[in-house]
């Protein structure tokens, strides 16, 4: 018998093999994967975050007045009084920086991970994440991270006006969202989409010393 007969050739053989149809497929399915938003659980973790700024507030607030009594005892009654009584414009300023350093924190190092966001299974990622397919980069850089800050303090100087936005517009996507290109997901969305890109991004490795394979006899 001739052995030639008896060998199949890769290239004969994906000549006459029907295309593999992937693509249609793959893009659907990752467009019906799109984040469904919880707002109740987005509204609950906002007030988590507030509530938990009010109290790191009130704590730097008596540091401070800890630090006053104890350390400038010298200064008279009055004027240890004045210290801590301060005026709006520096309790506020306080505020402020706190609640721009709180966001930014959040965003950058603990990865889009409030304390809120934390309790009620959330994480800011970034928007491009969510419509490109070959998109792997989930969580916002330094500079996109001080947008979004900046955005929550827009909402607080627009004494909440800003927040209802996020309720109202098209996407439930707010002030702070728009500006830093982020989205807010549920951790199990952001699993499964972690999981259905490495899936589908899987290459495929051919030896190519194998290309050819002889038949077994019959």
């Amino acid at each position: 018998m001739n052995n030639e007969e008896n060998v199949i050739h890769l290239k004969d053989y994906l000549d006459h093999s029907e295309p593999i149809q992937i693509l249609d497929h793959v893009e659907s399915d990752f467009s019906a994967m799109f984040p469904k938003t919880n707002m109740f659980k987005r509204a609950l973790a906002l007030i988590v975050d507030l509530s938990t700024l009010t109290v790191l507030n009130v704590g730097i607030h008596n540091g401070y007045n800890l630090f006053v009594s104890e350390f400038l005892g010298p200064v008279n009654y009055e004027n240890q009084y004045k210290l801590i009584q301060g005026d709006m414009a520096f309790s506020a300023t306080i505020y402020l920086v706190l609640y721009f350093s709180y966001f930014l924190y959040c965003t950058y190092i603990m990865n889009g991970k409030t304390l809120g966001k934390m309790a009620m299974g959330l994480t800011v990622i970034k928007e491009n994440y969510v419509h490109n397919m070959k998109e792997d980069q989930i969580h916002l850089t330094f500079s996109e991270s001080a947008k979004r800050a900046a955005g929550y303090l827009g909402c607080l100087l627009s004494f909440g006006v800003f927040f209802v936005f996020t309720f109202a517009s098209e996407d439930n996507r707010g002030l702070a969202d728009y500006l830093s290109g982020s989205r807010t997901v549920s951790d199990k969305w952001l699993k499964q989409m972690q999981e259905f890109k490495e899936t589908q991004q899987e290459q495929v490795i051919i030896d190519i010393s194998r290309l050819d394979r002889e038949k077994v006899a019959a």
